[in-house]
């Protein structure tokens, strides 16, 4: 006797985003322009099954079948992806981007999420925190990649020409 039953291959629901979805990851700030370089996190929904994270060393422009795609009227971006997440993607704005209106979405396997308008600067610098808040006293870091600490303190001289 054979029993037949029945198989579901439905896709999972498209990616979402939100207007306000879209923060620079550094000074956790929505509504600002963003820069050439910066770190973007992305919050929404459908992203990706799981959590991944990208191999030190390598910033993939897809991670399980995630992508972040960010487009003008003259060019379309594949963003290097730091980690996906079901409701959260950490991505890094290319630092070739031209400033201007770009539209940005999120691309899982093949089907896309609606578009959200974002800006890109010719600059928009931030700073770390420690408290990652975005707010407080600034990380900084010395040439061979320490922190800087307040027992680093060493008299600063300004030179300036007169």
């Amino acid at each position: 006797q054979t029993c037949a039953l029945p198989i579901s291959t439905a896709a999972p629901p498209p990616p979402s985003l939100l207007t306000d979805s879209i923060i620079d990851a550094v000074t956790l700030n929505a509504y600002t322009p963003l820069g050439p370089g910066s770190i973007i996190t992305i919050s929404g929904d459908n992203f990706a099954e799981s959590t991944a994270t990208a191999a030190k060393g390598s910033l993939p422009a897809q991670l399980q079948t995630a992508r972040v795609v960010m487009a003008s009227n003259a060019v379309e971006i594949s963003l290097p992806l730091f980690s996906v997440a079901p409701r959260q993607i950490q991505a890094l704005v290319p630092p070739t981007a031209a400033p201007g209106s770009y539209s940005l979405w999120i691309v899982r396997g093949e089907s896309p999420s609606n578009r959200v308008p974002v800006t890109i600067a010719p600059y928009a610098p931030g700073i770390f925190t420690a408290n990652n808040s975005g707010r407080g006293l600034g990380v900084f870091f010395k040439d061979d990649g320490s922190v800087v600490s307040a027992s680093d303190r060493k008299s600063t001289r300004l030179n300036s020409s007169h």
